[in-house]
């Protein structure tokens, strides 16, 4: 929730810093509880979820700092707005699952139908495959907060001109791959 606040403010390079300190945190704290500690998956777990409950304070404590410095009103709950994307919401909840279930699906069906050693072969390439969406979700991360702002100023022109700023940056990078 807090990440979707740091992108909704424009706030990336810092969320990404505050996400590197984190899984740094995660990753070398673990190591060492499993080295000078005791080597088991409770004590892993235990240090995982110390480090995340630590993270989303932090992010929260940071995030309202952030957020109260705007000079907007306070955050209010509107129902009416709720209400006025019901449809739209639904819709892209629909999609969602959908897109979820036809993800597995092939998992599903081909984990019954290949041998084990071919199965690893495929998932191998799925894995392969997703280094394109990964590349990807950093810019719609970046550009998704920019074209929501500009959709609310309501200028189609500039809406235009970053929409396919952001289109021809993807392509630059899709496409050779």
């Amino acid at each position: 929730i807090y990440a979707g606040g740091f992108n909704g403010l424009q706030r990336q390079v810092e969320l990404n810093v505050w996400q590197v300190v984190f899984s740094s945190l995660q990753s070398i704290g673990a190591l060492l509880v499993l080295i000078y500690i005791e080597a088991t998956v409770i004590n892993y777990f235990i240090w995982q979820i110390i480090v995340v409950t630590i993270q989303v304070i932090v992010m929260k404590i940071r995030f309202w700092f952030l957020f109260d410095n705007l000079e907007i009103r306070k955050p209010v709950f509107e129902g009416r707005i709720i209400k006025n994307i019901l449809n739209f919401t639904a819709g892209i909840t629909g999609i969602s699952i959908v897109s979820i279930i036809l993800m597995q699906a092939d998992k599903i069906v081909l984990s019954k139908v290949l041998s084990l050693q071919d199965f690893g072969y495929y998932t191998l390439a799925t894995v392969i495959a997703s280094v394109v969406s990964r590349l990807v979700a950093p810019i719609m991360t970046v550009y998704y907060p920019t074209i929501s702002s500009i959709v609310a100023l309501d200028d189609e022109r500039l809406l235009s001109n970053k929409y396919h700023e952001g289109c021809q940056l993807m392509s630059i990078i899709v496409l050779p791959c």
